[in-house]
């Protein structure tokens, strides 16, 4: 779980690194362009002392500045700086390797941020202009002569920088996108997970509904004709619920049922199963008969007609009757659901609130 937090951590933050590396990056520079004496490299300290502020200040902001907003100026930085390098040193001194670089660079750091639609085609029209700037330049411009040391220097020391600079970029947006993977790959799982429990479970108790039930049916005929081993099934409605709606509302109907199959689901834990058949009708399905199965469920019934339920400060007494019977005699779950279902109805006839037990249980 600690794992998944600091990638959901690493995901939301994920370009603040970015704007770090890029701060020390421009303030390393900074401090080396003081090496170099010629007044040719004023106008670079300037933009790369500017280009060190720019960044602190997108670290200071991180936390108020839209997260897409934020990656966008410190993208912008790039390509301006990138521009104004190539520019000013009229030679291709590795910064073209960013404008390279940011392109993928754009796509997999933002894959997880809102964004507009026009946003990719924008920021790569920038970037295409960019390095169609690098060519003109190329182009048009006298390469400087390299014969002079400090140019020289500064020419291996920008080439240097450029290509380390990209390849730990491309790593770390890498990372980024290994990351991203895994974390869709972890919400994917947990979504089939989900859907796979809401297609099998009532959404409103939580218990099995009744495509779950009939994969249990199946289950259980299989143990019965492999191992032999018989199975009882028990359905039981809530008495006078359509009294309970009209008086209390609803509202109040949906919270018995709620209440009243926790109160089963709770009495009957793994390997029985309880189940909402439909309406305010349930099942209990007992994966064997037991003799004292009858008494643990009328001791239950009992006790639960005998704790009202409350609702919004009112006690609402509820009973419900009891229809049970077993596959001893019985060949399929349909037909033991169907002999305990009459013993359901003789139970409703006969006063309600009471187990009737089949005479082939």
């Amino acid at each position: 779980m600690n794992l998944k937090k600091a990638a959901v951590f690493f995901i939301r933050n994920n370009t603040f690194p970015l704007f770090a590396f890029g701060f020390l990056l421009f303030a390393l520079w900074s401090a080396l362009i003081f090496m170099f004496h010629s007044a040719e490299f004023l106008p670079l300290r300037a933009i790369n002392i500017t280009a060190a502020l720019y960044t602190l200040a997108l670290c200071l902001l991180y936390k108020r500045l839209n997260r897409l907003v934020s990656f966008s100026l410190f993208a912008l930085l790039v390509i301006a700086y990138s521009v104004a390098l190539i520019r000013l040193t009229r030679m291709l001194c590795g910064s073209e390797l960013y404008l390279l670089c940011a392109i993928p660079g754009v796509l997999l750091m933002t894959a997880e941020y809102k964004r507009p639609r026009w946003y990719y085609v924008v920021m790569n029209l920038l970037l295409v202009s960019a390095i169609a700037y690098t060519l003109y330049c190329r182009v048009r411009f006298t390469p400087p002569d390299l014969q002079e040391q400090e140019r020289r220097l500064f020419f291996m020391l920008s080439q240097l920088c450029a290509v380390s600079v990209t390849f730990i970029m491309m790593i770390y947006a890498g990372f980024n996108t290994l990351v991203i993977l895994r974390h869709l790959d972890y919400k994917s799982q947990f979504l089939k997970k989900e859907l796979t429990y809401t297609a099998k479970h009532d959404v409103l108790t939580s218990l099995m509904n009744r495509r779950r039930t009939m994969e249990v049916f199946t289950q259980i005929e299989q143990r019965k004709a492999q191992e032999n081993i018989d199975f009882a099934i028990c359905i039981f409605d809530i008495d006078n619920f359509k009294r309970i709606n009209d008086t209390y509302g609803h509202d109040a109907g949906d919270f018995v049922l709620k209440s009243y199959s926790k109160a089963i689901w709770d009495a009957f834990p793994k390997p029985n199963h309880v189940a909402r058949w439909g309406g305010e009708e349930f099942l209990i399905i007992y994966t064997e008969v037991t003799s004292d199965a009858i008494f643990e469920l009328e001791r239950l019934r009992k006790r639960v007609a005998e704790t009202p339920i409350v609702y919004n400060g009112t006690a609402i007494t509820v009973t419900a009757t009891f229809g049970i019977s077993s596959s001893r005699t019985l060949a399929t779950a349909e037909a033991v659901l169907s002999d305990a279902d009459q013993m359901l109805l003789e139970g409703k006839s006969n006063g309600k609130n009471r187990i009737v037990v089949s005479e082939l249980f």
